[in-house]
């Protein structure tokens, strides 16, 4: 199994991922949310409250992981044709 292999099927390591380069890219660009609040964001954690947060921040996030799952998608189909 390659690198990009286990990375694309391992659901816990994908998300944790996802959750932390949507964190920093985003806080790069002066974005407030936390790394729980970008998580409860991408992976619809109903226990957790959003408030106080600019649609903005919350829409960058949502964007930023459909752009990674795009990629996803692409690397997977590219390991197919390997």
């Amino acid at each position: 199994m390659t690198s990009i292999e286990f990375i694309l099927n391992t659901k816990d390591y994908l998300q944790d991922f996802s959750t932390r380069y949507t964190y920093n890219s985003n806080a790069i660009e002066g974005s407030t949310l936390t790394y729980a609040e970008t998580y409860a964001i991408l992976y619809n954690d109903n226990s957790f409250k959003i408030e106080g947060k600019e649609p903005r921040e919350i829409y960058e996030a949502i964007n930023h992981k459909k752009a990674l799952e795009l990629v996803f998608k692409n690397l997977k189909n590219n390991v197919k044709n390997y």
